[in-house]
């Protein structure tokens, strides 16, 4: 018996071609979208402040965050960072109270 396509879609997502193409969709409206909010709000702080020049800091501001979310939500490195992830142990060893940068864990 042969799998069925919807077994192929489910083993596996990031090689189902519909959510590759909504990643990358997501990827062509955040960066604009966060450019255009930087500079709205770079313009709300122009008018309440009386100056002619903080627009122009909200649209760098928000190229930066449009650019620093495009980089973050790539989805290559998505799952370089499902590989990294810590263990359980991992985790445990960084419990609240210990100091792993001190000798002994607890000092």
């Amino acid at each position: 018996m042969s799998p069925s396509p919807q077994d192929a879609e489910n083993k596996d997502p990031e090689k189902n071609p519909w959510v590759q193409m909504a990643s990358y969709a997501q990827l062509a409206v955040v960066f604009p979208a966060a450019t255009v909010i930087g500079w709205l709000i770079g313009s709300a702080l122009d008018r309440w402040l009386h100056t002619s020049w903080l627009y122009i800091v909200g649209l760098i501001l928000g190229i930066i965050a449009g650019f620093v979310e495009c980089c973050n939500s790539n989805p290559k490195k998505r799952v370089q960072r499902h590989a990294s992830t810590w263990s359980r142990e991992a985790a445990q060893e960084c419990s609240p109270g210990r100091k792993p940068w001190v000798e002994g864990g607890n000092g």
